[in-house]
Formats: structure tokens, C-alpha cells, sequence
């Protein structure tokens, strides 16, 4: 598919590899990506900012899959971070006296992947991308020595991506819906 479509992985070896740039330049294709989903709402510029500055300390290079044209335009993307949802819990969601230590060594040893966030260019949907974006995130899982994900809330009517997880061993324990009352 990169070949084909002329497109190309970035070449993160470490965080200091990682730009801002490319954070904005993520969330913008977000805005693109997930405007037709029911009750999304677009991300400002303002937040767009904030919101790359709190990414960038928690961004794994092995878990952050990055595809540009050649024109080097962000087309497709991927995110995940290791699960904190244990070091959170055993530490009831205190990070001090010493929750953060616990954070801290979820962060390098974990068993369960966080996937956050993954956008492909609207136009570009359905042309393998995704699968791309999916391989460099399990190849990175697999390098990390994390055997399990854990999704964020996906509506149960996009169909987009429940279809991407039948080829995964999978098993939805959790469900979203949006209902609507005219009144």
C-alpha cells in the first residue's frame, strides 16, 4: 500500500524524533476524519495546542505510527500509550505520596496497550492505510511485550472501525450508544 500510493512511514527512533508539529498536524486530520460521526465536535486551534503539549511526554515512538504523502501531508495515524488503569487503581488515582512511581513503571512495563486515537484521510478510507497504521502499532506492541489492547469509546454504529477488529481475537465488554429524544 505505502508503495502504491506513494506514501511513507516516519522514522521515529526516539521522542526527540517526535515534533509538535506532527501532534498538530495529527489533530487537524482528526477534525477531518471524525466530522461525520454523530455528536463530534471540532477541536480548536487553542486546544489543538494544549492538547499536543500534554501528548508529547507520555508518546512511545514504537506505539505512534505516522504516514505522510509525498508532499509530506499527514494522510493517516495512529496512537497508543501502556495502560495506567492499573497503577491508577492501586494507588486509587493518586498520584502522590508515591502513586506516580507506579505510573512511572506502567509506563516501561505493562501487559495492556491504550490505543488512543487512530485517523485516515477521509478521501483515503478503505485503501488499506488503516492496516498499515495497525501493523506498525502491533509490531511496536509486540516489541514493548504487550499481548493485549483496550480500545476508547467507539460507537457501536461505526462501522469503519468495528470492522477492523475481525481480524484480532477480540471480546467487546463495553458499549456505546447515543440515543436521541425529539421533544
Amino acid at each position: 500500500m505505502l508503495k502504491r500510493g506513494n506514501y511513507h512511514k516516519a522514522e521515529l527512533k526516539s521522542r526527540r524524533d517526535i515534533s509538535p508539529e506532527y501532534i498538530e498536524k495529527a489533530f487537524h486530520l482528526v477534525n477531518e476524519a471524525y466530522a461525520p460521526l454523530y455528536s463530534v465536535v471540532e477541536l480548536t486551534e487553542t486546544q489543538i495546542r494544549r492538547y499536543a503539549k500534554k501528548f508529547m511526554p507520555i508518546l512511545e515512538p514504537n506505539l505512534l505510527s505516522l504516514i505522510f504523502d509525498e508532499n509530506e501531508n499527514l494522510v493517516a495515524f495512529g496512537v497508543c500509550i501502556p495502560s495506567m488503569a492499573k497503577a491508577l487503581r492501586k494507588n486509587r488515582g493518586r498520584l502522590f505520596p508515591f502513586g506516580f512511581i507506579d505510573i512511572l513503571k506502567a509506563m516501561k512495563h505493562n501487559d495492556t496497550l491504550d490505543m488512543l486515537l487512530i485517523a485516515v484521510k477521509p478521501d483515503l478510507q478503505g485503501s488499506g492505510l488503516n492496516a498499515v497504521v495497525m501493523e506498525h502499532l502491533v509490531s511496536g506492541a509486540n516489541k514493548l511485550g504487550i499481548r493485549y489492547g483496550e480500545t476508547g469509546p467507539t460507537l457501536e454504529t461505526n462501522t469503519k472501525v468495528q470492522s477492523q477488529w475481525r481480524y484480532f481475537e477480540h471480546e467487546q465488554h463495553k458499549r456505546r450508544r447515543c440515543f436521541v429524544k425529539d421533544l
